[in-house]
């Protein structure tokens, strides 16, 4: 864990148990140590590291802070505290520590060491250039030098605008005259000057250098022997020098026919030049050559498919290439040769509609193969014959060839007879893992096929789009699962595909997937390329976790919870590995490789998997766990410093996701959404979350200035005190910060995409379009459902609540601050709206969808919708109702001095009027007299701030109302989901199969069609079951939380009938 040696062996009592994860018996050695000598700093050092993992941070950061004040230099020490400072991320102060320790010990080349390896981590390439100079300066090793020279070079990548003209000329000259005076000993060394020449475009120089025979024949003989053959190919290549490049290429080729990269730079050169009569002599000359290495080397794959390449070529340009029946002979012989190979599907399947034009030529091509793989068709084929058919099968789908799902059921049965019976189980297994299956079968790639061409089976004109959607995704989870995993158990295809099946959009149960993560060991650095499976831009958190309430009660955390913040500790953990790599790469002279390692490590901060994980967590932390106000105060100081992070990594974020790790052969269109424009859905959501998430922290930040100001007003205890009160640094900070965040607001929301009309006035068509329509289940790059959630949270009554929040935030400050001009009565009333009612200009008060009854057919009723877009809208609607019950608390907390004066003046005139009077109506006339005299000593901010908490008054009352009722509908679906789902899923199911397949063949094989007892059935509705409880509680918690605040702003009932009148007004 900490990895150290101490000189100390007295030390190795404490280290020993730390190492093993023992912290407490570290503790009780440190102590023990201390005890015999309290002035060891090591000892207090690593008992402050102790205390930390203890989880005891105050006591911890004492006694570090003691330890760096005395400024200790040994090594021991030294090593121990640049953990704790790396433990808890401390990387400034350890750099000041460091530089203290410098000053008292300027001689120190391992003080000095550690600072540049520390900036080296911290990614401050001037700061470490500096110091690897002054270590140049002051020792004789010569790999500081080298340490200057990469740091020059990562500095000009840092700053471009100063790269050409500063940096790169300066790492030139000094890596030229290392290589003039012979200093240079390995290829390493030379290979960086060379891509620095690269870098600079003097790509002669780099050929004249690789052409020195001395230097190289040197380096071989003082290092290692290295082939520079690829590099003088590419040069020749990169400087357009045919013949040059053809003597190199067809040298290396002769060789090694199969070395792409050589093919690549052969093919590129004559097809540079702009038409024909310029490149027919080198095409030619290519051509000839291809053609013999095809004959000398039959079993090559590299001739063949540059003969295909070029020809695509060729054809694209619209130059002379080989016939037709030629090119049909190439793809034949090809595949003939490399059919049974899996990569085969991958060159042919795009190649095929470039090099046959017509359709025809396509279909008689198509033909001919799979009349080929068919007549060899067998029982138990050998495993190259099953390839070839998968393969055909692939080409086929590519070249848009329909086949239909009995025909390819057929065949993948035919050739696993064992998958059309259910597995048997044995006792002490899992479910999943049947007592006779195998990892990996060839006839897999069949069912993948399957899957792709069945969400593109033709939708019942009288079914809903949404549900023909639903059905479509139950039935390929039942056959992946129950004809695929179950026979295939580490075919992470399958599992791939459930988890793109189990998706917040497709059937709505994310937290499903995590057990198919689990055994696809997906781990580490997988989570940065596959995380996309399962965390996307929504409300998932606020869905399908549990608050921390329910966890206690029930002792358990929500999967879906456990693996953001999994993820979330990866974000620090992997960064921290990446850093610890790059620290090795200078240490073991990889000169070549640390830029590599640099640009991996910042991919690592700015990958988009992790920063929405972050922000996820805040947000769920900050606007949708707590009751209100006051119970998020706690979490400010964490929220701060992650809001901190992302905002300072976002503008660098980096698409980091693998969207062709399972490759579907789908035929090209354009039409297709590209995968900028998913991951700038990504981006877009993650800014909403930060802008929303600011919003609250500079609230919180506006409200302890504002309780100073009203407590300021409230000094004279009639409160008759007209002047204007000055706001603190602070809060005019935190004002001029929420006005930032409105017109970032504003600026996103005229970027996104609008919603159609239709969308926000049906309920039912808002539902269906937050659903990805069904033939783009398995589209890549991943495609996005009609409505994205930023689009239906900034064109929607989330945007609403958030904006009014801030103006009234805002508002309240400056009617404090600037007086009741400044905060008009109008913007008042606006805004109070939004919060109080939000979805007034929806229909979501009334024709919010009910779920179909148990005698009704899901797939016929006219009331039947995609039940995930159900849960994803009811989603979105509390995330909008917890923020509005959000901002009311603030106001709420803002009003606290005026509410309490309130109060305490309501209690002196009930005291007053009861000794005025023994009779009631006297009491009465007491209370009334008092009170307008009271009222008429107000100033007009007072009267505004009473204005204000009347309606916040009657606010409260009208959303604890909509919660309720919202909750009532939530509660229906819950017990759908818990009594009627699975039945009504097999329903789905069942008529899906038998829309799409004859009588007969589901009769042959029933276990296509699931029934309401098929475990993956009772899962999806028990996931949807326990996603509703949740909503519902929510809800009700937040009617709950609602009420008590109305409770609290009962004192302003003497002005609330004005108050309810304005709000209602206009509505």
């Amino acid at each position: 864990m900490l990895g150290l040696e101490l000189r100390d062996a007295r030390l190795k009592a404490v280290v020993d148990p730390f190492e093993s994860g023992n912290f407490k018996k570290a503790l009780q050695e440190s102590n023990k140590i201390l005890k015999k000598s309290p002035g060891c700093e090591t000892a207090k050092a690593l008992k402050a590291l102790t205390l930390l993992k203890l989880g005891k941070i105050t006591e911890a950061a004492a006694l570090a802070d003691a330890v760096v004040d005395a400024c200790p230099t040994d090594e021991s020490t030294l090593n121990v505290i640049m953990c704790y400072f790396r433990e808890t991320g401390q990387l400034e102060r350890l750099t000041t520590y460091l530089k203290s320790a410098i000053e008292k010990c300027p001689n120190r080349e391992d003080l000095l060491l550690c600072l540049f390896l520390n900036y080296v981590q911290d990614g401050n390439f001037s700061a470490q250039q500096s110091t690897a100079r002054i270590l140049s300066q002051n020792f004789s090793s010569r790999d500081y030098v080298y340490w200057v020279i990469v740091s020059t070079l990562l500095q000009a990548d840092s700053d471009p605008a100063m790269a050409d003209r500063v940096y790169l000329p300066l790492a030139e000259k000094m890596l030229a005259r290392e290589v003039e005076n012979g200093k240079v000993e390995t290829h390493v060394e030379l290979q960086l000057y060379l891509e620095l020449l690269l870098r600079l475009g003097k790509q002669s120089n780099v050929l004249e250098l690789l052409n020195r025979k001395e230097l190289i024949d040197r380096l071989n003989k003082l290092d290692y022997r290295f082939d520079y053959s690829q590099e003088i190919l590419d040069l020749h290549v990169s400087l357009n020098e045919w013949e040059s490049a053809f003597a190199a290429g067809s040298q290396m080729l002769k060789s090694d026919p199969d070395n792409w990269n050589a093919w690549k730079g052969l093919i590129s050169v004559p097809l540079r030049h702009k038409s024909w009569d310029d490149a027919c002599n080198s095409i030619i000359k290519l051509q000839d050559f291809t053609e013999d290495l095809v004959t000398q080397h039959p079993a090559a794959r590299g001739p063949q498919l540059a003969r295909l390449d070029l020809s695509a070529s060729l054809l694209r340009r619209g130059w002379q290439s080989p016939s037709t029946s030629d090119l049909r002979g190439y793809l034949l012989q090809y595949f003939e040769r490399f059919g049974s190979k899996f990569v085969c599907a991958l060159d042919l399947a795009y190649l095929v509609p470039v090099l046959l034009c017509e359709r025809e030529d396509q279909e008689e091509l198509m033909d001919t193969l799979i009349s080929d793989v068919e007549s060899n068709q067998t029982p138990r084929s050998e495993t190259k014959q099953i390839q070839r058919h998968v393969c055909c099968y692939q080409i086929a789908r590519a070249s848009s060839r329909k086949l239909s799902l009995e025909k390819l059921l057929s065949v993948y049965f035919s050739y696993v007879p064992e998958r059309t019976e259910t597995p048997t189980v044995n006792s002490d297994e899992s479910a999943e893992r049947p007592s006779e299956s195998v990892d990996l079968h060839p006839a897999d790639g069949f069912l993948l096929l399957i899957l792709s061409y069945l969400v593109e089976a033709p939708r019942p004109p009288a079914m809903n789009p949404g549900v023909h959607q639903f059905s479509a995704a139950l039935v390929a989870a039942h056959w992946t699962e129950h004809i695929g995993i179950m026979h295939a158990t580490s075919n992470h295809h399958f599992r791939l595909r459930l988890c793109q099946l189990f998706l917040h959009h497709t059937l709505g149960c994310p937290d499903q997937s995590l057990h198919q993560t689990e055994r696809l060991e997906v781990k580490q650095l997988l989570f940065v390329s596959l995380g996309h499976f399962v965390l996307n831009a929504g409300p998932l958190l606020t869905i399908w976790a549990n608050s921390p309430q329910f966890n206690q009660q029930t002792d358990t955390c929500s999967p879906i919870l456990s693996l953001y913040q999994r993820v979330h500790a990866l974000a620090g953990t992997m960064v921290s590995e990446s850093e610890e790599c790059l620290v090795a790469a200078y240490r073991r002279r990889a000169y070549t490789k640390i830029r590599e390692f640099t640009q991996f490590a910042d991919r690592l901060r700015h990958a988009d998997v992790f920063l929405l994980a972050r922000m996820e967590l805040v947000y769920w932390q900050l606007a949708v766990v707590p009751e209100d106000f006051d119970s998020l105060l706690e979490h400010l100081s964490a929220a701060t410093k992650e809001v901190s992070l992302v905002e300072k990594r976002l503008c660098n974020i980096r698409d980091c996701r693998d969207c062709m790790v399972s490759p579907n052969f789908d035929p090209l269109t354009v039409a297709n959404q590209t995968q900028a424009d998913s991951f700038q859905c990504t981006v877009s959501w993650i800014r909403l979350r930060l802008i929303a998430v600011n919003s609250i922290l500079h609230s919180a930040r506006l409200v302890m200035s504002t309780v100073k100001m009203s407590d300021q007003l409230l000094e004279n205890k009639d409160g008759a005190m007209t002047e204007k009160v000055k706001t603190d640094e602070r809060g005019s900070d935190a004002q001029s910060q929420l006005e930032s965040c409105l017109s970032r607001l504003t600026a996103l929301k005229q970027d996104a995409h609008p919603i159609p009309d239709s969308a926000l006035v049906n309920t039912l068509t808002l539902i269906e379009s937050l659903v990805l329509p069904c033939e783009h289940l398995f589209t890549s790059p991943p495609q996005l459902p009609p409505t994205t959630f930023p689009s239906l949270y900034l064109h929607g009554p989330y945007y609403s609540v958030l904006s009014s929040g801030i103006r009234l935030v805002v508002g309240f400050h400056r009617l404090l601050s600037e007086g009741p001009e400044a905060f008009s009565e109008e913007d008042e009333l606006g805004s109070l709206r939004s919060l109080q009612n939000p979805f007034s200009e929806t229909s979501l008060c009334t024709s919010f969808p009910s779920p179909v009854q148990e005698a009704e057919s899901y797939s016929s009723s006219p009331s039947s919708c995609h039940p995930a877009g159900v849960l994803l809208l009811m989603g979105a609607v509390y995330e909008v109702i917890t923020l509005s019950c959000l901002f009311i608390s603030v106001l709420r907390s803002m009003l606290r001095p005026r509410s309490h004066f309130r109060s305490q003046l309501h209690k002196r005139q009930r005291r007053k009027g009861g000794k005025a009077s023994k009779g009631k109506v006297r009491e009465e006339e007491a209370k009334v007299s008092q009170h307008n005299s009271d009222e008429s000593s107000d100033s007009p901010v007072l009267k505004r701030l009473d204005s204000i908490g009347s309606r916040l008054l009657v606010a409260s009352e009208s959303l604890s109302s909509f919660a309720n009722g919202m909750a009532n509908v939530t509660d229906a679906w819950e017990t759908w989901a818990k009594t009627f789902a699975a039945t009504h899923f097999a329903e789905l199911a069942s008529a899906f199969c038998s829309q799409n397949l004859p009588t007969e063949f589901i009769e042959h094989y029933p276990n296509l069609v699931p029934t309401k007892s098929t475990q993956l059935l009772t899962e999806i509705a028990s996931s949807f079951e326990k996603a509703f409880g949740r909503l519902s509680t929510g809800l009700r918690l937040k009617a709950a939380n609602l009420n008590r605040m109305h409770s609290e702003l009962a004192v302003y009932e003497c002005v609330e009938g004005l108050s309810q009148c304005n709000l209602k007004n206009d509505q």
